[in-house]
């Protein structure tokens, strides 16, 4: 038995075995009478307390068999399952316990094997192979964003900034390749000696710092949508961009002469046009639904609750409350939903180049969205207080 459903079995148990003393005078039955399970579940709702279904009298009724009350028949019979059930959540939790206390094990036993690490890289007087060993897991630490592995190695050892892999990317070219932010943060924390030095480097290709940024990353799967991809994208290239003077803008590579935004635009050609692609279908659907909300709340408008009065041309419900929440419900409505057509429209008919999906295409939709959310809130408040007002309305004669 799985010990996860071991109160909802034991409950089932003890009214199978009400039911039978009810409904056959104590006459019981196999376990492995199906129909009797069957009824037993159909007579009472899920997740209801048997005892609140039982008169106060049966309660405290003794069986012939045993002569229990239903409660201590319940302990007798069920004290296994419980002693089961209370092994069974000690395990888990223990097993939680372990888990975690193992995992902080791995991190302790790793940070001390990283400070003998550096002891030993302060001697510097490492083999060659072990210098290789120890550039191969710098690297392996960038892609994978462990700031901590290098920014301990950096102060044992300060020229470990400096190092190049086989292309001649030094570890902030590399971490701006993989996109990992915490390791090119530490640039910020160099003096103005090393920055100037580590912007201006360039690998065995003349690809500067910007140019790291100009490529494609591999793994936007993380991010959901082409627009989003495309504007993660845009946000590295303009933050290594705000850092770099303007003779590194202007650096071209060895190999296809390009510079760093020449290389960007290059690279995430087919990406603007999945961006494309998906911001016009979203805004399309958007504006749809949007059309039809403005045409209800506008119908709506002429057709409120109660109709019109014919002597004076004022609705009925004028003066009620629940009238004046409804025309603000059906205003707010139509003018959010009209707001919201007009913004996707705009995003219909924009440039869509690069610098859009930056701001203004990610800030268009966010508002286009939003006031049609607040306009579909809006509908429903008014749809609500349509219905109450509908509710005190006098029947017609022919009901």
């Amino acid at each position: 038995m799985d010990p996860h459903y071991a109160a909802q079995d034991a409950l089932l148990k003890v009214h199978n075995r009400i039911v039978e003393e009810d409904l056959f005078g104590g006459v019981t039955f196999d376990d492995d009478n199906e129909n009797s399970v069957v009824t037993a579940r159909l007579l009472v709702p899920n997740k209801m307390e048997l005892e609140s279904i039982v008169d106060p009298v049966h309660r405290e009724t003794k069986n012939l068999t045993d002569r229990m009350t239903p409660r201590a028949l319940f302990t007798t019979k069920h004290k296994e399952l419980v002693k089961e059930g209370a092994k069974s959540m000690k395990e888990t939790a223990t097993s939680c316990f372990k888990w975690i206390y193992e995992l902080k094990l791995v991190h302790f036993r790793t940070y001390e094997f990283l400070e003998c690490m550096c002891k030993e890289i302060k001697k510097k007087h490492l083999h060659h192979l072990q210098v290789a060993l120890l550039h191969e897991a710098i690297f392996r630490a960038v892609e994978r964003g462990h700031v901590e592995f290098i920014d301990l190695l950096r102060k044992a050892h300060p020229d470990i900034l400096r190092i190049t892999d086989g292309r001649g990317r030094n570890i902030f070219q590399y971490a701006i390749g993989s996109r990992q932010e915490k390791v090119y943060n530490l640039i910020y924390t160099l003096d103005k000696n090393e920055r100037n030095a580590t912007i201006n480097s360039t690998d065995k290709f003349n690809n500067g710092i910007l140019h790291a940024a100009g490529n494609l990353y591999l793994h936007l799967d993380k991010i959901q949508g082409a627009a989003l991809q495309m504007q993660r994208e845009l946000q590295w290239f303009k933050e290594v961009e705000s850092i770099v003077p303007p003779n590194v803008l202007e650096l071209t590579n060895s190999t296809n002469g390009l510079t760093a935004q020449e290389l960007f635009s290059k690279n995430h050609k087919e990406l603007v046009k999945e961006g494309e692609r998906s911001m016009k279908d979203t805004a399309t659907l958007c504006t749809v639904a949007s059309a039809l909300i403005v045409t209800m709340m506008f119908a709506a408008a002429f057709t409120v609750p109660g109709g019109i009065r014919g002597d004076t041309g004022f609705p009925m419900f004028l003066r009620k409350p629940l009238f004046t929440v409804f025309i603000i419900s059906d205003s707010v409505s139509l003018f959010s939903s009209t707001t919201s057509v007009m913004i996707f429209l705009g995003i219909l008919t924009s440039r869509y180049a690069e610098k859009d999906f930056l701001k203004s295409l990610p800030t268009k939709t966010i508002l286009g969205l939003s006031t049609l959310f607040f306009s579909i809130t809006s509908m429903m408040i008014a749809f609500l207080v349509y219905v109450l007002q509908a509710d005190g309305l006098p029947c017609p004669p022919q009901c």
